[in-house]
């Protein structure tokens, strides 16, 4: 008798456009087209960590675990099924339409059941040929993670549905207008693609290691406002925390929350003006907009028995939308009340505002993104390079980030968080060949010299510093910053990857040192060979980051277990957050499926990375190794399988 489970699960529902019409015109050769067709479904659904479910005919049904990795799917099956009907007739291409919903399912062996199922197969039949269909559930925790315009279609009437249901399109071949917003119709995160910040395709996300950034989000602003009116880009309003009941221990526990919320924020940078309220009033936009903020903190606290449930949320005053949010659950317990109001005020601070994957840096990009390349303050600048350019990484935006990084620390000396960020970019250019000149790197050590003496105790400046000599290939002097940065920030997960990254890939470790797996520990934490250091600390850095909102942490660990021939983990790591489009995500993905059998999945990898560095020469390919410290580590490990992959 086959096993009953419920759970909460994104669905994807999909069938073939006019399929009966197609069987009936040529039954054989639209079943050749329909396999073809499913091996790329089956490609995409295995990159994503889907699972197939119920298939009839031309009908999927699709699980994944998360919303996101769902909808990515069927984009990329979308634009994969298109770039396969381009070279077929009419008749013989093959066009799908999508549904994804988010819901409670009941799984029964190989069936999937429940309204999370019903409705995605209903949101499927009202899908444009070709196109996707996304419940509200899924826009609303999609919608600023891709580079799309997503149209809001309304409330529909679904057939056998109970309550009516909001649904969006997904345009997979049009990005939005520089004018389109929340509320406007369509939505995207946009990546910069002309001098006007038009882009010319859809971009995909991409997560880069080598410029994790830490935890300062806001500099000075420059008297920076929003272009809607007086409310100011560097104002957060932290409402009190709102209670279920009246209880002198929660009340309490709900007033240091808060207090400490502040101060957390407060520490963020110099120049962020938190306001903190007494009273919450009636309505959370309105009371941000009569402090001058664009953001407002706020949080509601509820308790049954020892457990309480803290929900905290960030609201954009000027669309008054939710830009991020999250719930804690916990018990209370005298004993250990304060070390849970930390680790609570510490998680909401690091993906809320304290790194380059937080709302807030995302959601300052994106005013920069749609204000154009001309006259942005510094403080846009520096958001945008943080959480535009430095995740999506296309070359066209490079010259503008770094002009106007430039602009901002020649406007402001003093502007620490630009002078890292500057740094950060000219190594990034150095390190992917697009500054030839190495001086650049002497140049970046400058700036964070400068910021060392303005905030000596800025662990990013010197976690910056040990990267910085990391291209240099001074290994003493970057074991030097790296610690220090270690004893500053102990437990700040950007800075504790990117000190692990690094450290993975420094050093003189030869290829038998780094798969020597099972060493005892301590054996390569000392000298110049301490991958093992480098990949406790990566594993410390994951640990704290569950929801995976530092970018690029898992590439060193990534690393390691390819060396050590742990596929299956790997494919674990890269996969947290998928960056199509970034060549070691291509690498490294390409490997790993390689290795796994997958060479459907393999090839397209492969083709990427030819794709990437214009060429499928092996000496190319190569470079990228020899720059990244790679080459003795594992470039033997790699090439034969380059070669299988049409490397040459």
């Amino acid at each position: 008798m086959a096993t009953t489970e419920r759970k909460m699960a994104a669905i994807l529902a999909m069938d073939v456009v006019s399929y009966s019409e197609k069987m009936g015109r040529d039954e054989e050769g639209t079943l050749r087209h329909l396999r073809a067709c499913r091996e790329i479904i089956e490609g995409v659904v295995a990159e994503n960590r889907g699972r197939i479910f119920n298939t009839a005919g031309d009908a999927f049904m699709i699980e994944f675990a998360s919303a996101v990795s769902a909808v990515s799917a069927a984009v990329d099956i979308q634009k994969l099924i298109q770039s396969r009907n381009e070279s077929l007739s009419q008749d013989q291409a093959m066009q799908f339409r999508i549904g994804i919903n988010v819901g409670d399912i009941i799984i029964e062996g190989e069936n999937l059941y429940g309204e999370g199922v019903n409705i995605a197969a209903r949101l499927e039949s009202i899908a444009s040929p070709g196109g996707i269909s996304l419940s509200e559930k899924v826009y609303s925790e999609v919608r600023r993670k891709f580079n799309f315009a997503f149209e809001d279609t309304g409330i529909h009437e679904l057939k056998n549905i109970e309550e009516p249901v909001r649904v969006f399109q997904v345009n997979v071949s049009e990005p939005t207008t520089s004018g389109s917003g929340f509320g406007s119709g369509k939505t995207s995160t946009k990546s910069l693609k002309s001098s006007k910040f038009n882009p010319k395709s859809i971009v995909f996300i991409i997560v880069l290691s080598v410029v994790v950034l830490a935890a300062v989000l806001f500099g000075y602003l420059n008297g920076s406002k929003t272009d809607g009116g007086n409310l100011a880009l560097n104002t957060i309003l932290v409402l009190p925390i709102q209670l279920s009941e009246e209880d002198k221990e929660l009340k309490n526990f709900a007033a240091g929350l808060a207090q400490d919320l502040s101060n957390e924020l407060s520490s963020i940078s110099k120049n962020l003006n938190i306001v903190r309220s007494s009273q919450r009033g009636t309505d959370a936009s309105t009371a941000g907009k009569q402090a001058g903020a664009q953001f407002v903190v706020d949080g509601n606290l509820r308790k049954s028995g020892e457990k309480f449930r803290l929900s905290v949320s960030l609201l954009d005053t000027t669309s008054n939308s939710i830009i991020w949010s999250k719930s804690f659950d916990r018990k209370i317990s005298t004993g250990d009340i304060f070390s849970t109001q930390d680790e609570i005020v510490s998680s909401i601070v690091r993906e809320m505002a304290g790194n380059a994957g937080s709302a807030l840096t995302k959601d300052i990009a994106q005013r920069a993104i749609k204000k154009g390349s001309v006259n942005l303050s510094a403080y846009e600048c520096v958001n945008y390079a943080r959480g535009t350019y430095l995740v999506t990484v296309q070359p066209d935006d490079y010259p503008k980030v770094l002009k106007c990084l430039k602009e901002a620390v020649n406007t402001d000396p003093s502007y620490v968080d630009a002078k890292i960020t500057l740094a950060v970019i000219l190594r990034f250019g150095y390190l992917s060949g697009s500054l030839k000149d190495a001086s650049v790197i002497d140049e970046a050590i400058r700036l964070i010299d400068d910021g060392i003496v303005i905030e000596p105790k800025n662990a990013q400046l010197y976690s910056t510093k040990g990267t910085l000599f990391f291209a240099k290939k001074d290994w003493p002097a970057m074991y030097a910053a790296f610690d220090r940065a270690y004893e500053l920030a102990p437990n700040n997960v950007a800075v504790l990857s990117s000190i692990s990254s690094y450290t993975i890939w420094g050093g003189e470790c030869t290829e038998d040192q780094v798969k020597d797996f099972q060493a005892s520990g301590g054996k390569y934490t000392t000298g110049n060979c301490r991958w093992q250091k480098g990949f406790e600390i990566a594993k410390k850095a994951d640990e704290l980051d569950k929801a995976n909102t530092v970018v690029g942490k898992h590439y060193g660990l990534t690393y390691v277990l390819i060396l050590a021939g742990k596929y299956d983990q790997a494919l674990q790591q890269i996969q947290k957050v998928p960056a199509p489009g970034f060549i070691w995500y291509e690498i490294h993905s390409g490997l790993i499926h390689a290795k796994l059998g997958s060479k459907s999945s393999a090839g397209r990898h492969f083709e990427a990375v030819k794709k990437l560095i214009g060429s499928s020469k092996l000496k190319d390919v190569q470079s990228h190794f020899y720059f990244y410290n790679m080459e003795k580590t594992g470039w033997n490990i790699y090439r034969p399988t380059f070669e299988q992959y049409g490397f040459n």
